[in-house]
């Protein structure tokens, strides 16, 4: 599932993910990706990420699922 949010340069972006144990990968995605940020957070089991952002504009959010079965999950983000 793709989440996408405008968020400002600087604002810290807080990402928590609560899902079953070891079900889903997680992965952030900047608006403007070039060759050194082309994600800030990819395909990771994280469930929580948090750190200032680079710039102004739409960010992508991408859930993926690891499981066969379905399940539900609650995805929060907070800025600051």
């Amino acid at each position: 599932k793709i989440y996408t949010a405008r968020f400002n340069k600087n604002q810290v972006l807080e990402v928590r993910l609560k899902s079953p144990k070891q079900s889903t990968l997680l992965s952030i995605y900047p608006p403007r990706r070039t060759q050194k940020s082309q994600f800030l957070l990819e395909d990771s089991s994280n469930t929580r990420w948090s750190d200032s952002l680079p710039d102004s504009g739409d960010y992508e959010v991408v859930v993926v699922s690891k499981s066969s079965q379905p399940f539900d999950y609650e995805l929060i983000l907070k800025t600051r």
